[in-house]
Formats: structure tokens, C-alpha cells, sequence
């Protein structure tokens, strides 16, 4: 019986993860990137803490200065990156 349980519980959290995984794959599909090499383009992670960034050469971008920048100007581009990033 418990062992039944823990399986629903493991299989549930298995699912979980992977809408969670699913959900960050369309933000990430919808930001644009601009001037950015196409293998070096910033990726979207959800933290330890589950907080949503963007990840781009050791710097970082909280979800929510993204989706600023995205309002004003449509996309991402470098410079808009590294003048809000937080250094690892």
C-alpha cells in the first residue's frame, strides 16, 4: 500500500516536471532574440529558488526584465542583456 503510494507520488512528480519543463519551452519560444550568435542565444531555466531567467555567457536576466525589455523593444539583443544581468 505505501509502496503504491510513493509510485503515484514519484509518477506525479515526474509529470509535473515535465509541464513545468513544457511551459518554459514556449516562454522561451516566444522571446526574440536580436544579434545574438544562433548557437549562443540566451536559454531559459527555472532556478533552485524557482525563479525563471535567462541564461547567457556566466550572466543573468530575471524572466520578468526580459519581458520589459520585450515590451519596449520587441526583442533582446546583448547590450539589453548586460546592462541587467547579475554576475554568477
Amino acid at each position: 500500500m505505501r509502496q503504491q503510494r510513493l509510485r503515484r507520488a514519484i509518477d506525479r512528480a515526474y509529470d509535473l516536471q515535465h509541464q513545468a519543463d513544457s511551459a518554459v519551452s514556449i516562454v522561451a519560444s516566444l522571446l526574440v532574440f536580436r544579434d545574438f550568435n544562433y548557437y549562443e542565444e540566451p536559454t531559459v531555466s527555472i532556478t533552485s529558488s524557482d525563479e525563471m531567467i535567462l541564461e547567457w555567457h556566466g550572466h543573468e536576466m530575471h524572466i520578468e526584465s526580459a519581458l520589459d525589455i520585450m515590451e519596449k523593444t520587441g526583442y533582446i539583443q546583448p547590450t539589453d542583456f548586460e546592462a541587467t544581468y547579475r554576475r554568477w
